[in-house]
């Protein structure tokens, strides 16, 4: 019985409290229940804000790792293309070269072949030709590049063949220099392609090219090897010596030819 008669004061109690918090004297009291009730509500929206934020930058995060992840392989896609179009570019241009070569010198019979293997290793150098002698391949046939002698097939299978380069130190290969006025042997070595004992009135100069011989037989006549890169002499000697430089780089050839 007490407890319903409670409720009724209670409740006006309650309403009286409601009343009385409008009057401008308790102002002060209202402002500080309003920021006491509101300060929880405020400071959990600011720690949901954080939290969605956080989130968000974390989704942010990802896609541009994503993105940049893309980007790259598009980038490496492309770098493989251009490579691609440039490789592609340098061999045409070298078949053009051998092409030209061809007809300019129909007296001789070139036979294509795809370099299989290089050994640069020490002095000897070689080549590994995936023609061989069911393709009318014989030892001591030369071999040019883009118009320029190379080598000189010196092993020989059934269908392989090896190539010493002119820069290996055991071949030998009888050139002229100074337009055909002067004769040498030029051989490779630690020093490059030298041509050595030169008669020191044979005026030779940087920039003379330099082509093979056909002394004793051992190559076709008049094909290019390379130009005079320096004359190295001295006041004493009756000799001089010259340094020949070949354009060819035979890690960027991928073919070759035989002359038969």
């Amino acid at each position: 019985m007490r407890r319903f008669r409670r409720r009724p004061t209670t409740l006006i109690i309650i309403v009286l409290l409601i009343i009385v918090a409008q009057f401008a004297l308790f102002k002060p009291v209202r402002d500080v229940a309003r920021n006491a009730i509101a300060a929880p509500v405020i400071a959990f929206d600011t720690s949901v804000r954080k939290v969605r934020t956080f989130f968000s930058l974390i989704g942010s995060i990802t896609e541009l790792s994503k993105e940049n992840a893309d980007l790259k392989q598009q980038n490496n896609e492309l770098r493989a293309q251009l490579s691609n179009l440039s490789a592609l570019k340098n061999e045409n241009e070298l078949l053009k070269k051998d092409l030209g070569f061809s007809k300019t010198r129909s007296d001789l019979t070139l036979l294509p072949a795809t370099i299989l293997n290089y050994s640069p290793a020490g002095t000897f150098q070689a080549l590994t030709l995936n023609r061989g002698t069911k393709d009318g391949v014989a030892l001591e046939q030369a071999v040019v590049s883009n118009g320029y002698l190379i080598g000189k097939i010196k092993k020989v299978s059934e269908s392989t063949s090896e190539v010493w380069l002119l820069s290996n130190r055991n071949l030998l290969t009888p050139v002229l220099l100074t337009e055909g006025k002067t004769s040498g042997i030029l051989k490779g070595g630690i020093r490059g392609l030298v041509v050595d004992t030169i008669p020191v009135d044979a005026a030779v100069k940087v920039g003379d090219l330099v082509v093979t011989s056909s002394m004793e037989g051992l190559y076709p006549a008049g094909i290019a090897v390379g130009t005079i890169e320096e004359v190295i002499s001295t006041k004493e000697e009756i000799f001089v010596s010259a340094r020949i430089a070949s354009p060819i780089n035979i890690r960027n050839i991928q073919t070759v030819f035989v002359i038969k």
